[in-house]
């Protein structure tokens, strides 16, 4: 997974059409697109569709962040529009990040900006 993506879920007609012209270009997930093509999944059915805030790789997640918090404050206004929309019931930023193969685990810090939006899952 590249970096850190922001994905927006809902039915997927209505969801496309909510995304159609959004400031970003968004791109429906490959398995969303994989379940429709093996008929798992309807076009009414759930989807979800992305767009990569930070192409920073999994080493560096503190980048992730920064551009992730600088995205969100540049962009603010039009990601409050953007959830408005009919069709999107569902948005999240999600962080990838490599975990060594001797460890038993990666910590990193999110600063409290990342959860401001007042929403559990935006």
């Amino acid at each position: 997974m590249p970096g850190c993506v922001l994905r927006l879920s809902g039915p997927r007609v209505a969801l496309a059409s909510a995304l159609d012209g959004a400031f970003v270009t968004f791109e429906e997930s490959r398995a969303c697109q994989r379940g429709r093509r093996l008929g798992r999944t309807t076009e009414a059915d759930e989807s979800t569709f992305n767009f990569t805030v930070s192409h920073a790789d999994g080493d560096h997640v503190p980048v992730q962040v920064r551009e992730a918090e600088t995205f969100l404050v540049s962009h603010a206004a039009e990601l409050t529009v953007l959830r408005s929309r009919n069709g999107v019931t569902n948005g999240l930023l999600d962080f990838g990040w490599s975990i060594p193969s001797d460890g038993v685990g990666q910590f990193n810090r999110f600063p409290s900006s990342l959860g401001e939006s007042g929403d559990s899952d935006a």
